[in-house]
């Protein structure tokens, strides 16, 4: 019976180029991120889709929908500089 020796691991990764992971965003990290006013943007988001909500009868089903409209809303004011200050 014949032994087939496995590679050593140093010689199993040679020439491989190590793998580099993209960060991805974590939803809290825009919870507290500030604008320019020093207001939290993850908090207006937050309330400006919960009128989205309220103004559809609290009809579920659309959170996705109303989280990604108010935040459209919210970022545009603060890039366009119209974000008010508390």
């Amino acid at each position: 019976m014949k032994h087939n020796p496995s590679p050593s691991p140093s010689h199993a990764t040679r020439g491989a180029a190590p793998k580099t992971r993209t960060p991805v965003p974590r939803p809290e990290a825009d919870a507290t991120r500030l604008d320019k006013t020093g207001d939290r943007v993850g908090e207006r988001i937050r309330f400006a889709a919960y009128v989205l909500y309220e103004q559809r009868g609290y009809v579920a089903g659309h959170e996705l929908e109303d989280w990604l409209r108010a935040e459209a809303q919210i970022l545009l004011a603060e890039d366009d500089g119209t974000t008010s200050a508390k």
